[in-house]
């Protein structure tokens, strides 16, 4: 017998006190499938609120990604912060925390090589869905300012006129 269908919307807003924040309001016929159905909600509330400490520091400048690498369940990465911790960070969207913390960049770096080898690449990971679509909610819809490109101009051939002859001399 095979599982009913299940349809859950995933509908993403402005926050209405923090600008560079959204919210996520989720519909539909189930919660669908939380990966971490062992913490309470409280728990759950502080795991996401911490990812969100995470992704405001990576967006505001005040933590430098230096290297990421796919763990083989997700994306773990190595950053620096502006006072000068460097923290390894596990995880994406709402479930990214810090993992480890090192007093210097080198330190955190050179463990982060020591544990993903082969697998390490330069610089922060790319955007998740949920990443693009919330830079997407937080840039609005696009706005029609009144301002077009204006059509090429065409050739005098191609606007049906005829092409003057060259001379030869």
């Amino acid at each position: 017998m095979s599982e009913p269908e299940t349809v859950t919307h995933v509908h993403l807003a402005l926050h209405p006190d923090h600008g560079s924040a959204v919210t996520a309001t989720i519909t539909g016929s189930s919660p669908g499938n939380y990966p971490v159905p062992w913490l309470t909600q409280d728990e759950i509330l502080r795991v996401s609120a911490e990812a969100q400490r995470i992704h405001d520091d990576i967006a505001a400048g005040r933590l430098i990604i230096h290297l990421h690498a796919d763990d083989g369940w997700t994306t773990v990465a190595v950053g620096t912060y502006q006072g000068g911790k460097s923290v390894h960070l596990h995880g994406e969207d709402y479930l990214r925390q810090e993992t480890m913390a090192f007093d210097t960049e080198s330190e955190a770096v050179a463990d982060f090589h020591r544990n993903y080898t082969v697998a390490v690449r330069l610089g922060p990971a790319p955007l998740t869905t949920i990443e693009r679509a919330a830079a997407e909610t937080l840039a609005g819809p696009p706005s029609d300012t009144g301002v077009h490109d204006a059509p090429a101009r065409q050739r005098p051939d191609q606007a049906g006129l005829a092409q003057r002859p060259r001379v030869r001399r």
